[in-house]
């Protein structure tokens, strides 16, 4: 390639002599050549510096933005400009560069992400080469819209505990729920407490999911089948809804995820989970739904057909998820800070113990003597 192959000064004079308006198009020209170039002589890079950095301050956010999304895809991008674009104030154009591994590798990622600030983690959360405490310490921010990019991320595979905690936090905030359920490699029983939001089809996953797990749904204890008995014979809506959080130990603010769920899927499976049986949950449904439920047939039969095809175990694990008691689910730490051996918490109860013992034999020889 020759020192002037490419035509860089002369974009600069036209950029020049035709005010704002061609500095746009300036720049795009000019970038696209540069990209084209497989290997630019330094002159070259030099010319493009000095022709780019001006014009950057002077031209529109969707010119830079372009100008930053051609870059990240060569290996040659000047570090100057690429600066200048992870700098920039519009977010819209630094998280072009944020989230590309190919012109910004910061030292250490999750250090950078605890670091920066709310947007630049959420252009950080949509690269690809997220390390496993980079993914941590991105599902533990505090802003929602930087856990909901990194969900968004197709290409982090997320790990169980992760997940965990991802669905707990987003029983608190809603815009993490359609990120999640749109997520198709995650196994359906990790989706267990989104029941409620989740699609007719994912919810039929979810439960063929649960049905082949082990374990036993719960007992109704003997002390609470007359309150149960009661809330059944003179169904109300309140009536019922306490006697289920009483048997299966439901937590009162969430009972209307189960009473009102529009497709009563969810009250025929607290029903179920509760013991009752079919005749007796087609009453309290035509009884104590919602009145578009009681007013729909069809609505009444699909919550009878899925109550009679989901085991009792799997009713009981999606009414639990959904309102049982709140778990706390926080990912492993990658780390545990250091401590020196003699500080940790079991060393000093061993020393404390070891002294003891030593003044008590102390004291048991001077007795004995």
């Amino acid at each position: 390639m020759t020192q002037n192959r490419l035509p860089l000064p002369r974009l600069d004079r036209l950029a020049l002599e035709h005010g704002l308006d061609m500095r746009a198009t300036a720049l795009r020209v000019a970038t696209d050549l540069f990209c084209q170039a497989a290997a630019p002589l330094q002159a070259d890079v030099s010319r493009y510096v000095d022709l780019a950095l001006p014009l950057l301050d002077s031209v529109d956010r969707d010119t830079r933005r372009a100008v930053a999304e051609k870059l990240v895809r060569i290996e040659h991008a000047p570090a100057a400009v690429v600066v200048r674009l992870r700098n920039d104030p519009d977010p819209f154009v630094s998280g072009a560069i944020l989230s590309s591994p190919t012109v910004f590798q910061p030292d250490d990622l999750s250090t950078f992400i605890s670091r920066c600030t709310p947007t630049e983690a959420a252009a950080t959360a949509r690269r690809v080469d997220l390390t496993p405490a980079a993914i941590r310490t991105l599902a533990t921010h505090r802003a929602a819209f930087v856990v909901e990019a990194l969900i968004e991320n197709p290409a982090i595979a997320l790990p169980d505990d992760i997940v965990d905690h991802l669905v707990e936090r987003a029983m608190d905030e809603p815009r993490l729920v359609v990120a999640l359920l749109s997520r198709a490699d995650l196994a359906p029983a990790k989706l267990a407490p989104l029941y409620a939001e989740a699609p007719r089809p994912l919810r039929e996953k979810i439960r063929d999911a649960l049905a082949n797990t082990a374990g036993h749904s719960a007992s109704v204890p003997a002390s609470s089948l007359a309150e149960l008995t009661e809330a059944f014979a003179r169904p109300t809506r309140d009536g019922v809804g306490q006697a289920l959080a009483h048997v299966l130990k439901l937590r009162p603010q969430r009972l209307p995820k189960l009473l009102d769920d529009p497709t009563a899927e969810l009250f025929a499976l607290a029903l179920s989970a509760a013991g009752a049986k079919r005749a007796a949950a087609i009453n309290i449904l035509l009884i104590t739904a919602p009145e578009e439920v009681r007013t729909s047939v069809q609505t009444i039969f699909d919550a009878v057909k899925v109550l009679d095809q989901t085991h009792r175990n799997a009713a009981w694990q999606i009414v639990n998820a959904v309102a049982g008691e709140r778990r706390v689910s926080r990912p492993a730490a990658v780390y545990e800070p250091h401590m020196h051996n003699s500080t940790t918490p079991q060393r000093v109860a061993s020393r404390v113990r070891r002294l003891a013992a030593q003044r008590d034999v102390s004291r048991a020889r001077s007795s004995g003597s």
